[in-house]
């Protein structure tokens, strides 16, 4: 009985290692399985900078880019302008319509005075006709 003893308490210690391994290998195994990783709600602050790999600009348009208003790292904001074209083409397109618009008014001006002569001729004609002072024919 004498050895059962010791064989008894030696059980008992390696019962009681195996069961303290046992809770700590529980433990990590749970702690594994219930951790949350990454954002966890809430609010974040922080500092950087967003860099733009492609920019599209669009303009009505066609032309040569004039003035950019804005330097690089400059906050913007919807519907801003960031860029205005050279205009010098479109100034020589208003120019010109310009012109046209004044040369039809001359045209127009012309046309009405030609007409006015017309009328005044022919009414002086009428007068000219009842007295016989001049034909049909130039009347017509």
């Amino acid at each position: 009985m004498a050895e059962a003893k010791p064989k008894g308490a030696a059980g008992m210690i390696r019962a009681v290692v195996m069961l303290v391994v046992l809770a700590v290998v529980a433990f990590f195994i749970w702690r594994q399985a219930t951790r949350v990783e990454g954002y966890t709600g809430g609010d974040v602050v922080t500092t950087g900078t967003v860099q733009a790999v492609h920019v599209d600009l669009g303009f009505k348009v066609p032309g040569r880019i004039a003035d950019v208003p804005v330097a690089e790292g400059d906050d913007v904001r919807s519907g801003q302008i960031v860029g205005t074209l050279e205009t010098q083409d479109l100034d020589v397109q208003v120019a010109s319509a310009r012109a046209a618009r004044a040369l039809a008014r001359a045209s127009v001006a012309q046309a009405r005075a030609s007409h006015d002569k017309a009328v005044r001729d022919l009414a002086r004609q009428r007068e000219l006709i009842k007295g016989d002072a001049t034909t049909q024919q130039q009347v017509d």
